[in-house]
């Protein structure tokens, strides 16, 4: 007996019960309740020792932190989500976040870099396949800012890679919301600084043997974009000079001469397909770079309408300078003469376009009134009328009413398959001519929330719709940004059909040809 409990506490001690029971189970000779009694104090033993020695070796290191999951990038997918930002020890600003990331991002970058940068300064990242070979990685401090999908207004570096020259890297910009100060940097130029708060800050760039005005202006390196200091003005530049010029019977040429005389860039097809004036090439160009411009509109009396964007105070607050003329006032049911439009807002009338001008360009905020959108009127039919008023203001083609009619109505001419369903039963509709196309606009009260609309458009050309999701875009969705309507009118007129297309906030459906003509669909992307 004594020799078996020095083999029990032999055994003990290397962790090893186990056999130790096996070995007492064949002992024949030995009494079952004493057999029992001392496999049950091996046990004891054994599992006392065990936690005992796991408590005094999992202490955690007082400079452990804890790590957040990271989505992984998939390129086998055309979007990933983006990455959720570890606990970072940084203390600077995410201005500053930003700013270091932007100054580590080089052409030697590559894209596995991205997301370990992205957690060594707790930020957020997301990439996506272009379609054309070209991967572009968004970082931001803001998850959707960061998101290509919903690519919110805010500061954010971005670099893109190109795979069809082994992921070169093709570019990398910088913006900061706050100081409106934009930086790039492209394998052929080098870096630029690009200072939207002053529109006439221009450089001369030549490119295939000609020169041209770019607001990009050449730097030395990314350190000299991350610390520029705006010290310019807006005010008494000449695009301001020239919109405080508007009146009544201004004619085309009049307008012409004022751009030839002071070497403004000019071209008859910008964004929206609008007549466009700005400092430089770069930014009236129909797929060119952001910045303050001017559109504008004549007819055989002169001068209808002209649009002035100072591209800070429209970026942040959706806010243009816009004068009309008595005629085209009337015929789209607006204000005549000069008024600050303000998006879901009604517009504040001017007497005194300088006065305008200095709440434009942020020297003079006192006389600024918001109101609600379309989105909170108190009735549907007011609800398509604050539409079709805000569009009208701002799109060449003005929607021009035909009649009204009920969607769930299968004899009204204007019936669609949707409508057939419950939360149409008391939407309202309103039937539009623009230009040659038709324009049903469907308005509706969910069961939550503000009313929401429909446009549906028939018999246009691939230019009409376009110029419909151009201006009507904006109207709908308040967050969206050039950048995002101008890669959806990119992709309408490369693919000339779009089934399920989301962009930011809306959704929208091409069909049709060039032949047959094309049908459009706008709505929210939650509709």
């Amino acid at each position: 007996m004594c020799a078996l409990l020095g083999l029990v506490l032999r055994l003990q001690c290397f962790n090893l019960p186990l056999p130790l029971t096996i070995l007492l189970m064949r002992n024949q000779k030995m009494n079952k309740i004493v057999k029992i009694a001392i496999i049950a104090v091996a046990w004891i033993f054994y599992l006392l020792f065990v936690f005992a020695g796991k408590g005094s070796n999992e202490t955690k290191p007082a400079d452990s932190t804890t790590t957040n999951p990271v989505v992984q990038s998939n390129d086998s997918a055309t979007t990933n989500q983006s990455a959720v930002p570890e606990e970072s020890s940084q203390t600077n600003t995410d201005v500053e976040k930003l700013k270091q990331v932007f100054l580590v991002l080089s052409a030697e970058t590559n894209r596995d870099d991205i997301e370990a940068l992205a957690k060594q300064y707790g930020l957020y990242f997301s990439h996506r396949n272009t379609g054309t070979g070209t991967y572009v990685y968004r970082i931001a401090a803001d998850k959707d800012i960061a998101s290509v999908n919903t690519k919110a207004k805010g500061s954010v570096v971005t670099i893109s890679f190109n795979s069809l020259q082994g992921n070169a890297v093709s570019e990398i910009t910088y913006f900061d919301v706050d100081s409106m100060i934009g930086g790039f940097w492209y394998p052929e130029s080098g870096y630029s600084v690009v200072d939207y708060n002053v529109p006439q800050i221009v450089s001369t760039r030549s490119e295939n043997g000609s020169d041209r005005r770019s607001c990009m202006t050449p730097v030395a390196s990314a350190n000299d974009i991350v610390t520029y200091v705006s010290t310019g003005s807006p005010d008494g530049n000449l695009l301001a000079q020239l919109f405080m010029s508007a009146h009544e019977g201004m004619t085309e040429e009049e307008i012409k001469s004022f751009i030839s005389d002071n070497g403004l860039a000019f071209t008859s097809r910008g964004p929206g397909n609008e007549q466009t004036i700005a400092y430089s090439e770069d930014i009236v160009q129909k797929y060119g770079n952001a910045g303050s411009k001017i559109t504008f509109d004549t007819d055989a009396n002169g001068l209808t309408r002209m649009i002035y964007y100072y591209y800070p105070s429209n970026y942040r607050l959706g806010y243009s300078a816009a004068f009309y003329s008595e005629s085209y006032a009337t015929s789209h049911s607006l204000q005549s003469g000069f008024l600050l439009m303000q998006s879901g807002a009604d517009a504040v009338h001017y007497d005194d376009p300088s006065q305008l001008l200095q709440v434009l360009h942020g020297t003079d905020t006192t006389q600024v009134v918001q109101a609600p959108s379309y989105s909170e009127a108190s009735t549907l039919e007011d609800m398509v009328t604050a539409f079709v008023n805000e569009f009208n203001s701002t799109s060449g083609t003005a929607l021009e009413f035909v009649e009204g009619f009920t969607p769930s109505d299968r004899e009204s001419g204007h019936y669609r398959t949707e409508f057939r369903l419950g939360a149409y039963s008391d939407a309202i509709g309103m039937a539009y001519r623009c230009g040659e196309a038709t324009v049903d606009i469907i308005a509706r009260k969910p069961s939550f929330g503000n009313g929401t609309i429909r446009i549906y458009m028939d018999g246009a050309t691939l230019e009409q719709c376009e110029q419909m999701i151009w201006t009507a875009s904006p109207i709908m969705d308040r967050t969206i940004t050039e950048e995002e309507i101008q890669n959806t009118i990119d992709y309408v007129d490369e693919y000339k059909s779009a089934n399920g297309y989301y962009y930011s906030n809306l959704g929208l459906l091409l069909l049709g040809s060039d032949v047959k003509g094309y049908e459009l669909m706008l709505k929210m992307g939650n509709d």
